[in-house]
């Protein structure tokens, strides 16, 4: 993982300096887009390893079903009201 971390820094440091190394027209615009295209898949590929490694990893963005939905004052953990009139 850390080596295409590392391959893929090189990779947006070479995309940044293309315009620099010549290419200009079709070739250049080529150029941009396969080296877009393998930071992309190195990115896809460590985010992959990530998921594989860690069983927590949830990158979906409404929560369970089983969260509380609302306002805040509908979690009663939080309602510190509600809690100090127990302890009474």
């Amino acid at each position: 993982m850390a080596g295409t971390i590392a391959a893929a820094g090189l990779l947006i440091v070479l995309f940044i300096n293309l315009p620099k190394l010549g290419g200009v027209g079709l070739s250049g615009t080529i150029a941009y887009l396969l080296v877009g295209a393998v930071i992309y898949l190195c990115f896809s590929f460590v985010e992959d390893i990530y998921k594989r490694k860690s069983g927590f990893y949830g990158s979906e963005f409404w929560p369970p079903q089983h969260y509380i939905k609302g306002p805040l004052m509908r979690d009663q953990g939080n309602n510190i009201w509600k809690n100090s009139q127990n302890i009474y």
